[in-house]
């Protein structure tokens, strides 16, 4: 398994052979935590050690507990499916974010587990992400800017900088509609960050700042030309 210090995310060398503590995850044979996802009460047979390792949260739940034989632990208002990839990643070292809806109940779960090598790993494929803007059609882009809009608010003020180096990627794919923008902001739709993001961006990159792929200079104009669709739905 991968250390906090290793490289987080770095997908487990391909063998053919699961991973030996995969087999243990899948396994309850020698779990000394039981962890309850959801309202359901989904249950998850763990290993402290392994998930005191890289979580902040689980090392002081652990110390907390160390003379019980099997600890319990009832999460109910995290989601099971994001509790689920966060836990293998904890056992093989492996994730890839896809950057939908999903990301966003993963990273809040990253936050609230205390993760710091995982939310290094959420930040790191996130820029890669923002600079493949150009891959995406423009249905993807636009659902790709609410989700980054939703992330907004459940980063810290600390993440600013990392929110504008992102925003300076993904603005230049789309125009910003003013009236658009403000009637969103006004119903309370955009998050803080995300508006102080935009301006950020635009200020490195100036108001013309452009993608060369989607739009081209209309020379005397002071405006842009979209050379492929790019369609920004309401809020």
């Amino acid at each position: 398994m991968a250390s906090p210090d290793s490289k987080p995310g770095a997908e487990p060398a391909n063998t053919g052979e699961e991973p030996t503590l995969m087999k243990i995850l899948s396994s309850p044979s020698f779990s000394d935590l039981k962890v309850h996802i959801s309202p359901t009460k989904q249950t998850f047979n763990l290993h402290r050690e392994i998930l005191s390792s890289t979580s902040t949260f689980f090392k002081d739940f652990s110390l907390a507990t160390k003379s019980a034989g099997i600890a319990e632990i009832h999460l109910p208002h995290l989601s099971t499916t994001a509790f689920s990839q966060i836990t293998k990643w904890q056992y093989d070292g492996g994730i890839t974010f896809t950057f939908d809806e999903k990301s966003v109940e993963i990273f809040k779960t990253i936050e609230f587990l205390r993760i710091p090598s995982l939310r290094r790993e959420f930040w790191k494929q996130l820029k890669s992400f923002c600079r493949g803007m150009c891959t995406l059609n423009a249905t993807s882009r636009a659902v790709f800017l609410g989700t980054f809009n939703m992330l907004c608010k459940y980063f810290k003020p600390d993440d600013l900088e990392d929110v504008i180096c992102c925003m300076v990627d993904v603005i230049t794919h789309f125009v910003v509609v003013e009236d658009l923008f403000l009637e969103a902001m006004e119903k309370g739709k955009v998050c803080n960050l995300f508006v102080v993001g935009v301006l950020g961006a635009r200020r490195r990159v100036g108001h013309w700042g452009v993608c060369g792929g989607c739009f081209s200079d209309v020379k005397g104009e002071g405006k842009v030309r979209v050379k492929k669709e790019v369609k920004v739905e309401r809020g």
